[in-house]
């Protein structure tokens, strides 16, 4: 898994190396989850709670490093812990562009447009590129 960040509010987190056409998938409902001391721990992607038909595909594989993270499968979402022992004690609601090659979840876009992110201890060895 790797993450781009720019300006603490423009997220990229990519699964899957380009190998094909990307489809997108805009405006999923999601949450940012956060820790006790309000560090970004992790992501979670949920169908729309609506019953509207959204089929996310579950990822099945990364071509990346996952280090110490975690990927939890529920029947209506997915999260994803940047780390296996991180404990979840907030959530802050958003919408995320889905991005899809050949039925697999290849990565997902967060564009923030009032809060921004500051990087956390078990974010960092995802990062790729920061641009602050």
């Amino acid at each position: 898994m790797v993450i781009t960040m720019e300006q603490k509010q423009l997220i990229y987190i990519q699964f899957l190396k380009l190998r094909g056409k990307v489809s997108t998938v805009a405006d999923v409902p999601g949450n940012l989850l956060f820790d006790c001391n309000n560090e970004w721990i992790g992501i979670e992607i949920t169908n729309d709670e609506n019953e509207d038909v959204i089929i996310l595909p579950f990822i099945k594989q990364i071509d990346f490093p996952l280090y110490q993270a975690v990927l939890i499968k529920k029947p209506r979402s997915q999260q994803i812990l940047f780390h296996k022992n991180s404990k979840i004690f907030n959530k802050l609601d958003i919408l995320c562009n889905v991005d899809v090659i050949d039925g697999e979840l290849f990565g997902i876009e967060i564009i923030l447009t009032q809060e921004k992110i500051e990087l956390s201890e078990v974010v960092k060895p995802f990062v790729k590129r920061y641009l602050d």
